[in-house]
This record gives C-alpha cells, sequence and structure tokens, in this order.
C-alpha cells in the first residue's frame, strides 16, 4: 500500500520524473512520506528498493538527500548531492543539498568551496546564491559574499529582511542598510 497521498515534494518537479514508471514514482513518494513521519528505515527501504537502473537518477538522489539530511547524516547527505552536481548540474536542488551539508560534515570554507562553481549559476532560485553569500562571509571570503547577496537581492528583494537577521551575515548588516535600504527593496 502506497502512503503517497500528497503531492510530490517541491523539488519532484516534472522536469525530473517526466519519464519515469509509476511505480518507480510512487517509492520515491512514499519514501517522502516515511521520512516525513521519522520512519526513516522504511523510507530507506523504499529507496533500496528502486530498480537498479534508476537508483542513480536525479529524482532518486534528490530524495536520497532529504532522507539523509533528515537523519543529520550530512555525510551521505553530501555524498549523494555530490553525485547529483555531478549527474544533473543543472539542478539547482543538489547545488543547496551539496553546499548545506558540507558546511555541517566540514566547514564554512569547505561549502564555500563546494558552492562556488554554482555561484551565480540560479537566477531564477535564490537560495543558492544565499548560502554562498553565507559560506563566504563565514570563511572571509567578503567580495564574494557581497557579489552572491547583491544577485540575490537584486532579483529578489524579499530577502532583505533575512540578511538582516541572519549571524552569519552580520559582516554585512551595515552595507546591507547602506546599499539596499527598505525603499530600494521592498517587494
Amino acid at each position: 500500500m502506497s502512503l503517497a497521498t500528497e503531492p510530490r515534494p517541491p523539488w519532484l518537479k516534472p522536469a525530473v520524473t517526466h519519464d519515469f514508471p509509476d511505480d518507480f514514482l510512487r517509492h520515491l513518494k512514499d519514501a517522502s512520506a516515511y521520512a516525513e513521519l521519522h520512519m526513516f528505515g522504511d523510507a530507506e527501504q523504499c529507496l533500496l528498493g528502486l530498480p537498479a537502473h534508476l537508483q542513480n537518477t536525479a529524482a532518486a538522489l534528490l530524495q536520497w538527500c532529504e532522507l539523509e539530511a533528515a537523519r543529520h547524516n550530512w555525510s551521505a547527505t553530501q555524498t549523494h548531492a555530490s553525485a547529483l552536481t555531478l549527474h544533473k548540474p543543472e539542478i539547482s536542488a543538489g547545488w543547496f543539498w551539496l553546499g548545506y551539508s558540507t558546511r555541517r560534515a566540514d566547514s564554512a570554507e569547505a561549502a564555500y568551496s563546494a558552492l562556488k562553481p554554482a555561484a551565480g549559476r540560479f537566477p531564477e532560485d535564490p537560495v543558492v546564491d544565499y548560502n554562498f553569500a553565507c559560506y563566504a562571509a563565514l570563511s572571509g571570503h567578503e567580495s564574494d559574499s557581497k557579489e552572491a547577496l547583491a544577485r540575490v537581492l537584486v532579483a529578489h528583494p524579499r530577502y532583505r529582511h533575512a540578511a538582516l537577521e541572519d549571524p552569519d551575515l552580520s559582516t554585512h548588516w551595515t552595507w546591507l542598510r547602506e546599499h539596499y535600504p527598505p525603499q530600494l527593496t521592498q517587494a
């Protein structure tokens, strides 16, 4: 019986899953549902039950990232995200997970280095550049951090408030207030 009664997770977009059989999608949805219920062993069994030729697809790797992150297994998340960014570098969620897990498994400097190739590549998805700005700021790469943050704020002004409260970006708060006053960033 399938637990998947909800719509697809947000990252499981048709572009990622359009050519897959229904049973594959059911396994992914079930894994997502089990993980949400903190039934991690059952979620893992769903993913291990995928046909071998579909185990390294973008959709499967993203679901592994979600599961391992829910378990706080950052090195495993990092491994799956690395495979995803190598296999499908155009999927921003892979880069998000790579940076996020690298920060937790290793350091801000390592996360900065991991996300550097993706900086500026996803203007429609500000999270990658926002996180890159945070990792850059934390590891002393002020110029890269400000450039990434500027890209985010120009395209998505609503992030100004979050940036002004984010301790990772505290070294930029004065710069943000001077260069991005509220009247320029009203969404």
